[in-house]
């Protein structure tokens, strides 16, 4: 319950910021919690490691499992549409699971924020274009495993004044 009164408080938050930098930095961190509020559990690093490919059009079927993308954890979106899809490839136990397609299509607000994410938020975070990460740090650069948790620890500590890690 606490969980989601910190996505709502920070959905709140986004909703009233009017434009720019700090719009961006609170959209990626509600981001974030949609992935971990809005689909089934999972760890860290299927989200923190995270690259985005635009595609023209995404099926709502989703695709026979092989090599969809040049990263090991890939979100596949049509801005266009409603339909997108993780294909995840690096993972704790993928070598008991193989690769996993998740498809989103069933998460409207998730579709929403991702959309409004790389269409309108991500280039303030990030000023090359050609970084595919989903989620950046300050100046753009990727997250690591450790930058990631506290990342994550201090979106709940904003907005509630604790530190709650990622697995709590």
């Amino acid at each position: 319950d606490e969980i989601l009164q910190v996505v709502k408080q920070c959905k709140n938050a986004y909703a009233s910021e009017d434009s720019g930098i700090k719009k961006a930095v609170l959209g990626q961190k509600f981001l974030a919690l949609l992935f971990y509020t809005d689909l089934p559990p999972r760890r860290s690093k299927e989200y923190q490691s995270l690259h985005f490919m635009v595609k023209a059009q995404v099926h709502k079927k989703l695709p026979s499992l092989g090599k969809h993308a040049t990263k090991a954890n890939m979100l596949h979106i049509d801005l266009e549409g409603d339909h997108a899809f993780l294909y995840l490839s690096d993972y704790k136990t993928k070598k008991f699971y193989n690769d996993d397609l998740v498809s989103l299509d069933d998460h409207p607000l998730l579709l929403q924020q991702l959309k409004e994410h790389i269409l309108n938020r991500k280039a303030y975070l990030c000023s090359d274009p050609k970084n595919s990460s989903l989620f950046v740090r300050p100046g753009g650069s990727p997250f690591t495993s450790g930058s990631w948790s506290t990342y994550i620890k201090g979106i709940f500590y904003q907005f509630t004044g604790q530190n709650v890690g990622i697995n709590t």
